[in-house]
């Protein structure tokens, strides 16, 4: 079981994402085992990582969902469209349209993978003392 921020409510200093993690969405219903859910994870917990390190403030997005994609082959597929909460709605498309959709979600991921900044300058934050210190006590103790 994870926060909002992807931390370990059992275990403070461990942040879990992807299927590894049990996280509440939308509607308090668990996130989908997707890379619709392990890509935004991983994002919260990188911010909230950083922003408890440096003195930040944390984040406070909800993963939202827009769709669900399966691949029938190179030519075939099928994209459901659902609420944020993860409802289907009667919104569907399929064939050739609904794999070429899916391979641009899937060349989207990759290169979000490759471009983690999303091609925006990176943001450098500074180490709070107070921080540094309880890392180093950590660090001592163990």
């Amino acid at each position: 079981m994870v926060d909002a921020t992807m931390r370990s409510a059992s275990h403070p200093d461990v942040y879990a994402v992807g299927d590894a993690a049990l996280a509440m969405g939308p509607g308090d219903k668990p996130l989908r085992m997707s890379c619709a859910s392990g890509t935004p994870a991983a994002w919260q917990a990188a911010a909230a990582i950083a922003a408890r390190l440096t003195g930040g403030k944390l984040p406070n997005v909800s993963i939202r969902y827009f769709n669900q994609c399966i691949s029938l082959g190179r030519r075939d597929g099928l994209i459901r469209y659902v609420t944020a909460d993860d409802r289907a709605v009667r919104a569907v498309l399929t064939g050739r349209l609904a794999a070429v959709y899916k391979e641009l979600i899937c060349g989207s991921a990759a290169w979000g993978v490759a471009n983690p900044t999303l091609g925006m300058p990176t943001r450098r934050r500074r180490v709070t003392r107070e921080r540094a210190a309880a890392g180093e006590a950590v660090k001592a103790t163990a």
